[in-house]
Formats: C-alpha cells, sequence, structure tokens
C-alpha cells in the first residue's frame, strides 16, 4: 500500500513543529537546555518518521490553513477516544461484577486505505478496553474491512455501537489525511 510519494518541506516543518509542542506541553519545563533537547529530539523523530509516516500517506495538506483546520479533527478524535476509553471500563467492570459475556466477532467497512490510516483505527479500538482487532483485509471497492473482537456486545446494541464509535472515528482519521 506504499505509494512512495514525495515528501515536502512543510509536512517536515508541521510534524518538527507539533512534536516540539508536544515535548514543551509533555516536559512544562522552559529551561534552555530542555528547550534546545526537546528541539534536537523533535527535529530527529520528524525527519526519521517523515520517511516511513507521510510517505505511506496518500493526500497531503496544501497549505497552513488547511493544517490548521485538521486540528479540529484531531481534538474530536482525542476527546472521543477518552470518552469511549472511560464508557468501555464502565462497561467491563459492569461485565467483570455481573459475570455477563457477550462475546461477538464483526467484520466492521471502514473508508480507510493507506497502512498509517488502519494502523491508528486499530490501535484505537484496541486501546478501548473489551475490544481486539483480529484482521485487516482489503475491501474490493473503496475502504478496508477490519474484523473486531468484542468482549460485551449485545446484538441489539451492535449497529448503533459501531455508528457512534468506529464509524466516528473512520470519517475523522480519514479528515486528517486527506
Amino acid at each position: 500500500m506504499k505509494q512512495g510519494k514525495k515528501i515536502h518541506k512543510r509536512d517536515i516543518i508541521v510534524l518538527v513543529l507539533a512534536l516540539f509542542i508536544f515535548w514543551i506541553l509533555l516536559t512544562f519545563d522552559f529551561s534552555y537546555i530542555s528547550l534546545f533537547l526537546g528541539l534536537c529530539i523533535s527535529i530527529s523523530v520528524g525527519l526519521i518518521s517523515t520517511k516511513f509516516v507521510i510517505t505511506g500517506v496518500k493526500g497531503r495538506r496544501k497549505t497552513f490553513k488547511e493544517y490548521f483546520f485538521a486540528i479540529e479533527h484531531l481534538v474530536g478524535l482525542i476527546t472521543t477516544t477518552i470518552f469511549r476509553v472511560i464508557i468501555a471500563n464502565g462497561q467491563l467492570i459492569y461485565q467483570a461484577v455481573s459475570l455477563k459475556i457477550y462475546p461477538k466477532i464483526v467484520r466492521v467497512k471502514v473508508n480507510l486505505r493507506s497502512d498509517v490510516e488502519l494502523a491508528i483505527i486499530s490501535h484505537l479500538i484496541t486501546l478501548t478496553p473489551g475490544t481486539l482487532v483480529i484482521d485487516v483485509e482489503d475491501a474490493e471497492d473503496e475502504g478496508s474491512y477490519i474484523y473486531v473482537h468484542f468482549s460485551y456486545l449485545k446484538a441489539k446494541h451492535l449497529g448503533k455501537y459501531i455508528e457512534n464509535t468506529i464509524g466516528r472515528w473512520d470519517k475523522m482519521i480519514g479528515a486528517l489525511f486527506k
């Protein structure tokens, strides 16, 4: 699925800036040594990962304005993930206390094609307690199929749950990489 696209300098700059901001927020240390170390690590990780991550993405942002509007999708993705993890923890606690288990393996269609997009959605699904991505396969038309094991999923909640979680993540991740 690798396309081998040309790496734009703009992509590297945005990635390095995002990593550096993340470094500052993570350490919250504004000394010269910490800022210099964070900048060096951000540049190193940015240059190394661009070859593996950004070249595998089909679409590319053209302007800084498009990068800015992608932040909306990123914030939405992070907040829905946190919310879903909290809800899933509650469901898992209920399942452990009541000993009611309704396991299911479900094939879910997503509109993502690149390895990076599929890896992100697979990790988000697996990060949610009680779910595990078993396999990913390409669909004949646009998109892919993801096989997900749910430890607690009743048949009447199946469509609603998949639409509210995996469907939302599919749209947000797709918007991030267009």
